[in-house]
């Protein structure tokens, strides 16, 4: 998997959002071109590195796939998840239901989902770089245990890159969802307030 953003900075793929700040402040001040000893090629890959490791929905991608998000690749998906979420909600909607207010009522469940799932993986992040920091070994040789450590690191990374990109995902789809309305016709809108409790089962259509 492509590391060369952590390498540039030379900072640990669990750095935190601080140890990237200074990291890069430290890297910017030593290769300005300004400066002497500057480089500007090394300069624009320290920009770069900082662009994607700075931003968590980025780096959270870059974590899972070696490689940089783009906007569109953002945007794709996030429609895909909408016209799959649109398309179970055509198949189940009452025709007189507010169709605009169910589809963004199951986007913000799945965005709380999402939310709690990505502050899971961070915690689990967080508490497994803890218990490898302090396990030493009693005798000199190798740290057997460190395997088990890291494959762990690697999997809640894994899964913590999946909740984060979703959650992007999610947030635009509403963001989009946001620019309609639902407009009743009068007839319509009377049989609606006569049925308030309207119930749209909707899956939900976001996960990756």
């Amino acid at each position: 998997m492509n590391r060369a953003h952590y390498e540039t900075l030379n900072i640990p793929e669990d750095a935190s959002d601080a140890d990237i700040r200074q990291a890069y402040k430290r890297a910017a001040k030593e290769a300005h071109p300004d400066r002497e000893g500057g480089d500007a090629d090394r300069m624009s890959k320290i920009n770069q590195a900082y662009n994607v490791l700075g931003h968590a929905g980025k780096r959270a991608h870059y974590d899972s796939t070696g490689e940089e998000q783009t906007l569109d690749s953002l945007e794709i998906a996030a429609r895909k998840g909408l016209y799959g979420l649109i398309n179970q909600a055509l198949g189940s909607t009452d025709e007189n239901a507010n169709f605009v207010e169910t589809v963004l009522t199951h986007l913000e469940l799945n965005r709380q989902k999402f939310a709690a799932e990505e502050a899971l993986y961070k915690n689990r992040i967080k508490n497994v770089a803890a218990h490898k920091r302090r396990l030493k070994r009693k005798k000199k040789g190798a740290n057997v245990l460190l395997g088990v450590f890291e494959e762990k690191q690697r999997i809640n990374k894994a899964k913590l890159a999946n909740a984060t990109f979703t959650l992007k995902c999610i947030e635009r789809g509403i963001e989009m969802m946001q620019d309609y309305e639902t407009v009743f016709e009068e007839a319509a809108a009377m049989q609606r307030l006569q049925s308030p409790f309207l119930v749209l089962g909707v899956d939900m259509a976001f996960r990756s």
